[in-house]
């Protein structure tokens, strides 16, 4: 979803600058974008490109059981996180427990702050997690220039 919203936000930057209208004015109206069918295409098929370039992507719900749920709650009461940030967050670090996960990919700096500072928290709190929580937090342009030096 991440992903997503980072090609909506691009698709709709490049549009408006090929307008020539001032970037304060694009940044200012970016929450209130209005993309078309075939913006909403391309960014299908680019994300469809991202998954083929990336041969072990798969798309995971690891919030499967009350455990699971325990484990949002912690965060959640113990955290300045939105209730949908902490779903990410929990299912990413199932996730990486589980050997399926090793990048949470987000453009909230909220969201990585957060999480940095929960996942050092809970490795320190459960000693067994240093060596199974090994997870990264980064931004979508950090996952590009790692990965996919010349991914549109």
């Amino acid at each position: 979803m991440e992903m997503a919203d980072y090609q909506q936000d691009y698709a709709f930057i490049s549009k408006e600058i090929s307008k020539k209208r001032n970037p304060e004015d694009i940044l200012r109206s970016k929450g209130s974008k209005k993309l078309n069918c075939s913006d909403f295409e391309e960014i299908e098929e680019w994300f469809a490109e991202f998954q083929q370039r990336m041969n072990n992507l798969t798309l995971n719900d690891f919030i499967q059981d009350d455990n699971a749920w325990v484990l949002a709650k912690e965060i959640s009461f113990n955290s300045n996180l939105s209730a949908p940030d902490v779903i990410h967050l929990t299912s990413a670090i199932l996730g990486a427990i589980s050997g399926s996960c090793e990048i949470l990919i987000t453009q909230d700096g909220i969201l990585r702050a957060e999480s940095e500072k929960i996942i050092s928290r809970l490795k320190s709190k459960y000693k067994i997690l240093k060596k199974t929580l090994k997870l990264k937090v980064m931004n979508v342009s950090e996952v590009k220039k790692k990965f996919f030096n010349k991914l549109k």
